[in-house]
This record gives structure tokens, C-alpha cells and sequence, in this order.
């Protein structure tokens, strides 16, 4: 699995292609902390909406000094 993230016109975006062939597309929305929160935007790769997939993804900060 493999997960790219990219900036487009400001905005953080994050395509993941999943071991399960799915390719989700995800854009950040607005958050409250120290995290990136990503929605759902559309798919590549999916040819029924209940196959298994991955639908939201966040990404956390350590501070490596604790």
C-alpha cells in the first residue's frame, strides 16, 4: 500500500492505493488540534460501492521531545 500526498490551488490532498485495489481520494477538512483530518471525495478502481474500503483517514504529530 502506497499513499501520496499532494497540494492542489492550497489545498492537501491524498490519493491511497490500497493492496485491496481500491483508490481512494481524500481531501483535508478543517480540524481542531494537533492533526489532519481527511474526507472522502470519490474512488478509482471500485466497481461496487460495498466493496471494502477505506472512507476516512487522519494523520497525528508526535512530539518527539515527550
Amino acid at each position: 500500500m502506497t499513499s501520496i500526498y499532494y497540494l492542489d490551488s492550497g489545498m492537501l490532498y491524498m490519493v491511497h492505493y490500497c493492496s485491496l485495489a481500491t483508490q481512494p481520494r481524500m481531501k483535508t477538512r478543517p480540524t481542531v488540534g494537533e492533526g489532519i483530518q481527511f474526507k472522502l471525495l470519490s474512488f478509482g478502481n471500485m466497481t461496487d460501492k460495498n466493496d471494502l474500503h477505506l472512507s476516512s483517514h487522519s494523520v497525528e504529530f508526535d512530539d518527539p521531545t515527550s
